[in-house]
């Protein structure tokens, strides 16, 4: 899991392309979100009954 790379707009920068830009990476960090939600899941199965809960 990585930080998605946020580039900083100003005021002078074109409005559309920053959102789309904004855009693109909301979504490559939610797909990272995701993929770490699954991997917790999944360990969460493979250790499951095993070793000492205490």
């Amino acid at each position: 899991m990585q930080p998605v790379d946020a580039r900083p707009f100003g005021p002078d920068d074109d409005a559309i392309t920053a959102y789309l830009q904004r855009d693109a990476e909301v979504i490559i960090g939610n797909e990272r979100i995701k993929a770490g939600r699954a991997c917790v899941v999944q360990q969460r199965e493979a250790y499951a009954g095993q070793g000492d809960a205490q």
